[in-house]
């Protein structure tokens, strides 16, 4: 089973809004796409944003780098459910 057939099992099986999903809710069902991988996930979240500094001008990296703390902090939160 591939990443977006579990995100789609998440929500319902791809049912329109209302329809129970698996494992019991969003929240949980992206907790247990990340348990035991936060540490590369929040590899590539340093990598996208090392790409983007690349690409922004320089005075937006303050904000990307921003960015990339809150993707971390919310990958931690999920592993902590």
């Amino acid at each position: 089973m591939g990443l977006f057939d579990k995100v789609k099992d998440m929500f319902g099986g791809g049912k329109q809004a209302g329809g129970a999903g698996k494992s019991g809710g969003v929240a949980d069902g992206a907790a247990d796409l990340v348990a035991g991988k936060e540490d590369t996930i929040k590899k590539g979240v340093d990598t996208v944003a090392d790409k983007a500094q690349g690409v922004v001008p320089d005075q937006h990296d303050g904000k990307v780098d921003q960015a990339a703390d809150k993707a971390k902090d919310a990958i931690d939160k999920l592993g902590d459910k």
